[in-house]
């Protein structure tokens, strides 16, 4: 028996194998400035395309012949074959001094940030959209994934200013590479890239806005890192310029949590105003964890069951 009922409101067919998408590689919003504020799907593959994904609304006919039911139906709006494998997207606002919102899309090599714009379509032809280049980084070791956010916006303002600021404040962009390497951008610019030591395989990261922390799965563990600690840890000056960092002064983590397994899925933040109320949620193969600021463990909830995925929500009352 389930509380819940759902039914589907639409499939749709991209002939990819589903093991070359990965679930870091799809995201909603309105990336075309649709006035509407209309969010799209957009889907990054292993074999290098990218598809914009939209539902058309249409209606049946019910047994009189009259239209009465309206439906969703999902179609491909454009679809383009990049240069090299998808690894994850995201879409926020990556351009100094724009509204617009763009699409971060990472590859093995390189972290290109694009703009997609609708064109009108003439008479008998649909509209068209069109994805144009705006800036690209280089980087010089294989990345594994990414998380983008208001880096250092959080060091020196309070609560109630980084609430008030933050869906207006500038999104920068951390890639993670496969030896463990942090690489910031702040839009444009290379900044520095920090080497974290112990560990052995990549694994889940994220950043919490409130704490202005980066949290990252790695050996069966939590690490979190003030980014003001990974700002001030310089390393030489050619390295820092050039992403080569190695060695430097060594990096002292915030806190460190055993979870005694592998972290699945992403790592997922509730709440970004207030630093008191903001809760990680993090998902094993067994257990579910909450925890607060400082490390705190919030919850822990066993399973009787394995699972594959999942997706945290808060639930706000109405009274």
């Amino acid at each position: 028996m389930t509380l819940f009922t759902y039914r589907d409101l639409w499939s749709l067919d991209i002939n990819e194998p589903p093991s070359f998408i990965s679930p870091r590689a799809i995201v909603a919003a309105n990336i075309d400035s649709n006035s509407e504020d209309e969010a799209l799907l957009v889907v990054g593959s292993l074999s290098g395309y990218l598809r914009i994904i939209g539902a058309v609304h249409g209606t049946d006919k019910d047994s009189d012949g009259d239209y009465a039911e309206i439906t969703e139906q999902a179609v491909v709006l454009a679809e383009f074959h990049l240069s090299a494998p998808i690894l994850q997207v995201e879409a926020e606002r990556f351009v100094g001094g724009s509204d617009k919102m763009t699409l971060a899309i990472l590859h093995p090599q390189k972290l290109s940030i694009f703009s997609v714009s609708k064109l009108p379509g003439q008479v008998e032809h649909g509209s068209q959209y069109k994805l144009s280049l705006l800036y690209e980084h280089q980087l010089k070791r294989h990345a594994f994934n990414m998380c983008s956010g208001p880096f250092g916006r959080g060091a020196s303002e309070s609560n109630a200013d980084r609430s008030k600021g933050m869906k207006d404040a500038r999104q920068f962009l951390c890639v993670q590479s496969l030896d463990g390497t942090l690489s910031f951008f702040e839009q444009e610019v290379f900044t520095f890239s920090r080497y974290i030591p112990d560990i052995l395989l990549p694994g889940q990261i994220c950043y919490v806005p409130a704490w202005d922390s980066f949290i990252i799965a790695a050996s069966w563990n939590l690490v979190c890192f003030k980014y003001a600690s990974l700002a001030m840890a310089k390393d030489d000056v050619y390295q820092q310029q050039h992403q080569d960092s190695t060695v430097g002064k060594k990096l002292t983590p915030d806190w460190v949590v055993s979870i005694g397994e592998e972290c699945l899925g992403e790592i997922q933040v509730l709440g970004t105003e207030d630093s008191s109320t903001t809760r990680v949620i993090v998902c094993t193969f067994r257990h579910i964890f909450c925890f607060g600021e400082a490390a705190e463990l919030m919850w822990c909830k066993k399973l009787e069951y394995q699972i594959s995925s999942f997706c945290s929500y808060v639930v706000r009352k109405l009274f």
